[in-house]
């Protein structure tokens, strides 16, 4: 289970499961030296933006960096700013790619490399930070209910697992304020510092790049603010990176279509929320919350939810199981929500709660239902709009009556965004407490 890696599992990883001979070894020791930034990106949500973000600030300021992102789509994010798949042979991802990105960096000339951590395991991710990366910088985001299996059962295990990226020597962000002390601990014995992150709301942003980023999760700006700033990358130039960042594939989206009535021959208008890349309660909560404030539905809206199911994530869906009726609550339907299960076979029993199994990918769902686009449903109902917009009407005779969420899993169900649209990201808007981002001087522990 979940916790920092041991004296034994160290060893046998450091011999074994890092692969590296002594060449490739010697070459990584010179790529790491040539390399005076190294950031490794940890966390349970956010990892693939927080990545973003912080290797486009840096870009702003006039360095020269390579990032890599692993999450709904391994990418490697290039130093003149454009983007390529991240090529694996058969024997699919390893942690030897961490290895390789640090020396590319060196290749490339780059000023500072700015990496996803990958692994999951303890020993996997201790070898990763202290064998390969080794980092000067390290980022935990958040520590979230996920990947219990092999992370750990509760969040405090999971927080342990985490701490085995937290640097030697260097410096440690993170924007969890519950972990936060125990991580400062542990930077403290490893003589780093650690920095805790608050929210930063995309409205602290200059009028001219708000737009670019209110979708923006408060509690990712602020973790990547606070890296930026400790790196020496002003606030003002920060902004026009993090404005200047892609949108990460599989960022949560919205939009509007429309439903048959069959009994009724009428269509309604119904909100299309894709929330796949958000796998554990917390946040996909934060994803309805969100989703709802950008377009919101009528009084009385009724609520699907479809789960889609990967056999080798069978303790998430679990997990997502036993607190969707509390997270469904929150969201403020009044009827009971029909939850369904897509993709592997047995999501629906693992689910629980009167869930049903439906086919294999969310698409062919909707198209069960009768799901048709939005486009042709008048200035009102323009598609990826807010209902009741742009003629003056009442906005609450073209509010959906019918909410759509898609969580879970996104392998296998990507597809099912095809024939509706446009897509919007879904605003994630001001968190609680947000507020200044901590000082590079402020929540420092350690040293």
């Amino acid at each position: 289970m979940g916790g920092v890696a041991s004296v034994v599992e160290v060893a046998l990883l450091g011999a074994v499961a890092a692969g590296l001979g002594m060449a490739e070894q010697a070459r990584l020791q010179r790529a790491r030296a040539a390399v005076a930034v190294r950031v490794h990106v940890n966390g349970t949500r956010g990892k693939s933006t927080v990545t973003r973000l912080l290797a486009a600030a840096l870009q702003a300021s006039g360095a020269r960096v390579l990032g890599k992102v692993t999450g709904t789509e391994a990418r490697w994010l290039l130093p003149d700013g454009t983007e390529e798949p991240v090529r694996r042979g058969a024997g699919g991802a390893t942690i030897r790619e961490q290895a390789r990105a640090v020396v590319r960096a060196a290749r490339l000339g780059c000023d500072a490399a700015v990496l996803e951590c990958m692994a999951l395991r303890p020993e996997l991710l201790w070898v990763s930070e202290h064998r390969m990366v080794r980092s000067t910088l390290g980022v935990i985001t958040n520590v979230r209910d996920d990947h219990g299996d092999v992370m750990g059962r509760d969040r405090a295990e999971i927080a342990r697992t985490l701490a085995n990226t937290i640097p030697a020597g260097g410096l440690l962000v993170t924007g969890d304020a519950a972990a936060f002390p125990f991580f400062a601990e542990e930077a403290r014995r490893r003589k780093s510092r650690a920095y805790l992150a608050s929210p930063l709301d995309p409205a602290r942003a200059p009028a001219t790049l708000g737009a670019a980023l209110a979708w923006h999760a408060p509690e990712n700006l602020g973790v990547a603010m606070t890296a930026a700033r400790l790196l020496g990358v002003d606030e003002p130039t920060a902004w026009r990176g993090f404005a200047a960042a892609l949108v990460e594939p599989g960022t949560a989206a919205w939009t509007v279509g429309r439903l048959r009535d069959p009994g009724a021959g009428e269509r309604s208008t119904v909100l299309l929320v894709d929330a796949l890349a958000a796998n554990d309660p917390d946040s996909f909560r934060r994803v309805m919350e969100g989703a709802l404030a950008a377009c919101p539905p009528a009084a009385g809206f009724e609520l699907r939810v479809i789960y889609h199911h990967r056999a080798d994530r069978s303790e998430r869906a679990g997990r997502f199981g036993g607190r969707l009726p509390e997270v469904l609550r929150s969201v403020g339907s009044e009827h009971p929500a029909r939850v369904w299960a897509t993709g592997d076979r047995g999501g629906a029993r693992l689910l629980g709660a009167g869930a049903c199994q439906g086919p294999g990918a969310p698409g062919l769902l909707l198209a069960r239902w009768g799901v048709e686009p939005g486009a042709g449903g008048g200035a009102d109902e323009a598609p990826g709009g807010r209902p009741g917009e742009g003629s003056g009407g009442d906005p609450g005779s073209t509010r959906p009556h019918v909410v759509v969420v898609a969580c879970g899993n996104t392998r296998g169900a990507r597809s099912w965004q095809e024939g509706y649209g446009p897509w919007q990201p879904v605003p994630l808007g001001r968190a609680a407490g947000a507020g200044e981002p901590a000082a590079a001087e402020g929540g420092v522990a350690g040293g």
